[in-house]
């Protein structure tokens, strides 16, 4: 679950930021301001005024998808680890398996 930043704590990112994007630099207009963690919430849970990033839209939607791929490998490398994720194949068809899928889709004994 997704943790906002307080009231106090967005003030003090604004104050700090001194109405510039602290990615890009560029000016920020009421409307388009974005307080952002900079290390994801999901990663750290912190919600302290170090990790409130003070940007525009266009530098949030910059890395907003770089962190939705990283939490997303996070989350199935967590289900793989704890064993609830399903394998996608009955068999898994590598090297060391005993099973062989051929061109045609039948699966023989190696």
């Amino acid at each position: 679950m997704r943790h906002e930043f307080s009231a106090k704590t967005k003030r003090a990112a604004y104050e700090r930021s001194k109405g510039f994007c602290e990615r890009c630099s560029a000016p920020l207009a009421p409307g388009n301001i974005i307080y952002d963690h900079d290390d994801p919430d999901y990663f750290s849970g912190d919600n302290s005024l170090e990790n409130c990033v003070c940007c525009c839209k266009n530098c949030d939607g910059i890395k907003t998808p770089q962190d939705q791929k990283n939490i997303g490998r996070a989350r199935r490398v967590n289900l793989k680890h704890i064993g609830a994720k399903k394998q996608k194949y009955k068999w898994g068809y590598g090297k060391n398996d005993k099973h062989k899928k051929k061109v045609n889709g039948a699966v023989v004994l190696r």
